[in-house]
């Protein structure tokens, strides 16, 4: 007795520690877990950026204007928005029709007259013709865009001028003025035009572009403008390699004396555009003012003495064409649009553009690929306070007008966003969800939500999604209802999806042909529950039921179920009596209790002592320890040990039958030796 005690105590702690073994070492550092399904790097030579509207799920997730796309740090837009590899890191391109990216243009104030904003809008459409009617040059052409977004071209800031205060005056004016333009000899004009020219325009090299004069341009705070900057300041802003002795501006150009450490003169000459921006670029202006250097329309006092040299200057801007303060006079004065384009371009007033002459769309090329400063930032007020334009078309970078005062503002600043370091890529977003596709139109992902990155990758560019949508797709049956359904008895199944995605399915009634029972659709929702109602079934049987999530290469998802249609003639059985009963729970309609609803009787076998029931094809949510297992070995050996023991602890405490009592005192035969004596 006592060994076998011992026997079964030695079996008892060998089974603990089996126990507790595969415990211990799954938290060890050795322990790996089981690495999921690869999930391929989504990239593309080009990531076009398109809202999807009008699909299942839109409604309610998006702007009530109208959905847009949003490159974080630059702003807000209509349209689709394009990203591509550059030297600088990731450039857009804004893919937008014609009336959107006009009624985006951020060019004069939108409380200004109407008369003034009309005038703005045709000039502002006329410049697009022209540039459109000649091959994309710069920036904008390495991108694959026709028209850049600066003050180089024509400032264009999207939805942040249409959502600035009195923002729907400037869309008024632009649909109030649609297919207008200015053309000479049948081709639209150069319609350059210029914050304020200080009083007479400066000809531009074209015969609709004289100089003339223009006393409305008065209203102008910066219509006469002074500067007194040192000739260190003006060294320093040259790069010159001495001190400067003399600064000078008799013709067009400025000329600059200087000497050397060793004293040897030396001397230069700079263009005055590259005077202005050189200024522009390091000398802060002075107080009230945007600009160091606000035009090139300046005579230079030199005072060597004193080592300072002064800058009476006039205008903001070139100054060719239309000053923006002198259209704003005009509208004041009475004067409509016609008559005030037809004052700056030689007596052309606006015509009809012939049908199919007006583009479509226009890509504008938003970004270069640098880190960009927030659009629409604010500037500083000017002396006399009052609405200024912001820019003009065909002007350096830097010639932006005067900032507006308290009668009007150029656009309302944008919210505040990181601005992302030159090189790392941008990221995006969109009012309601999206698709990205390739420069061929291939869906590279059919539905996202939320941010997304765009990094440069060695042929393009990567798509690095936000963390709920990084992993592989996967589709999960939550419900069958009915868990047994009668023929006539409609059937709708339950389900989820990993991932945003575009989901489909199929379902084959016993009998009958398999027969589309979703079209494709989007599901831009991950993780919710989706309802999806089948036809019924004619006839008892299978019903094969098969879904789909697509949400990109490499991530899509099939699942494969067949609930069992039961058969109302059928006599009672293990399925029936448990249809009949009360209703399981979430749990029991997988498992057993599925497959005993199958009438499967072998698969029920097999799974009251196995894994829950999946639908074939999906990925098991989890499972119960199996023989192959360490921990599911440590519970066999110890299933096993404690068997084991029962057994001898029941051969060993348990007397066998009493035989029959022998005649008389004498031990019975074979007994070795006589009992124990009772304690």
């Amino acid at each position: 007795m006592r060994t076998g005690l011992r026997m079964g105590c030695a079996a008892l702690v060998a089974g603990l520690l089996a126990l507790s073994a595969p415990a211990a070492s799954a938290k060890g550092p050795s322990a790996k877990k089981p690495a999921g399904p690869k999930v391929p790097a989504l990239v593309a030579d080009v990531a076009r950026i398109e809202p999807l509207v009008g699909s299942a799920g839109a409604a309610g997730t998006g702007a009530a204007d109208g959905p847009t796309v949003r490159l974080d740090g630059v702003g807000e837009y209509r349209g689709a928005l394009e990203l591509r590899r550059t030297p600088g890191g990731v450039g857009a391109v804004n893919d937008v029709v014609l009336d959107d990216y006009l009624t985006g243009i951020s060019e004069a104030p939108s409380s200004w007259p109407a008369e003034a904003l009309r005038a703005q809008a045709i000039a502002a459409r006329t410049y697009l013709l022209w540039v459109l009617g000649r091959p994309p040059a710069g920036d904008a052409a390495a991108l694959g865009a026709q028209i850049c977004a600066t003050d180089s071209c024509q400032v264009y800031t999207g939805v942040a001028k249409e959502r600035a205060p009195n923002g729907a005056n400037w869309a008024a004016a632009v649909r109030d003025t649609a297919g207008q333009a200015l053309f000479s000899a049948g081709s639209p004009i150069l319609a350059k035009y210029s914050a304020c020219n200080g009083g007479r325009s400066v000809s531009g090299g074209q015969p609709y572009l004289k100089a003339v004069d223009d006393p409305d341009d008065a209203r102008c705070p910066l219509s006469r403008w002074g500067l007194a900057v040192s000739y260190d300041d003006v060294g320093r802003a040259l790069a010159v390699p001495g001190t400067v002795k003399s600064v000078r501006a008799p013709g067009g150009d400025v000329e600059v004396d200087w000497a050397g450490g060793d004293g040897v003169p030396g001397h230069t000459t700079v263009p005055r555009t590259d005077f202005r921006a050189k200024l522009d670029a390091s000398v802060p202006p002075p107080d009230g003012r945007a600009k160091t250097v606000p035009s090139i329309l300046f005579t230079l006092r030199p005072d060597d003495g004193a080592r300072v040299a002064t800058l009476d200057g006039r205008g903001y801007g070139h100054g060719i064409g239309m000053s923006q303060w002198g259209a704003y006079g005009k509208a004041l004065r009475g004067l409509k649009a016609p008559a005030i384009l037809a004052a700056y371009y030689g007596g052309i007033q606006p015509a009809k553009v012939p049908a199919g002459k007006l583009p479509a769309r226009i890509r504008v090329a938003i970004s270069t690929g640098q880190a960009p400063a927030p659009a629409d930032a604010p500037k500083p007020a000017t002396a006399a306070a009052g609405p200024g334009p912001a820019a003009g078309p065909g002007r350096s970078a830097g010639s932006a007008g005067p900032a507006a005062g308290p009668a009007g503002s150029k656009a309302a600043k944008a919210s505040p966003v990181p601005v992302p370091a030159a090189g790392s890529g941008a990221v995006v977003s969109a009012s309601v969800p999206f698709r990205i596709l390739d420069s061929g139109g291939k869906v590279v992902v059919p539905v996202a939500t939320g941010l997304w990155r765009v990094v440069p990758a060695a042929k393009g560019v990567q798509l690095l999604p936000p963390r709920d949508q990084a992993g592989p797709a996967g589709l999960t049956v939550t419900g069958v209802d009915p868990a047994s359904p009668l023929p006539g008895q409609p059937l709708t199944v339950r389900f989820t999806s990993s991932l945003p995605a575009v989901v489909a399915a199929t379902a084959q009634p016993p009998g009958a042909p398999a027969v589309p029972a979703l079209a494709p659709q989007y599901q831009f929702a991950a993780v919710q529950e989706h309802r999806l109602t089948l036809p019924a079934a004619t006839q008892p049987g299978p019903y094969r039921i098969t879904l789909t999530a697509d949400s990109g290469p490499g991530r899509t998802a099939t699942l494969t179920l067949t609930p069992a249609v039961a058969d109302p003639a059928a006599p009672p059985s293990a399925a029936s009596a448990l249809a009949a009963g009360p209703a399981p729970d979430d749990a029991s309609r997988d498992g057993l209790y599925q497959v005993l609803m199958s009438g499967d009787h072998a698969a029920a076998a097999r799974a009251s002592r196995s894994a829950r029931l999946a639908p074939v094809g999906s990925a098991p949510s989890g499972r119960l320890p199996g023989p192959s297992d360490a921990y599911g070995a440590g519970l066999l050996l110890a299933a096993l040990t404690g068997y084991a023991f029962w057994r001898l602890r029941a051969r060993t405490l348990v007397p066998a039958p009493a035989a029959p009592a022998p005649p008389s005192d004498a031990a019975p035969p074979g007994d070795p030796e006589p009992p124990d004596p009772p304690a």
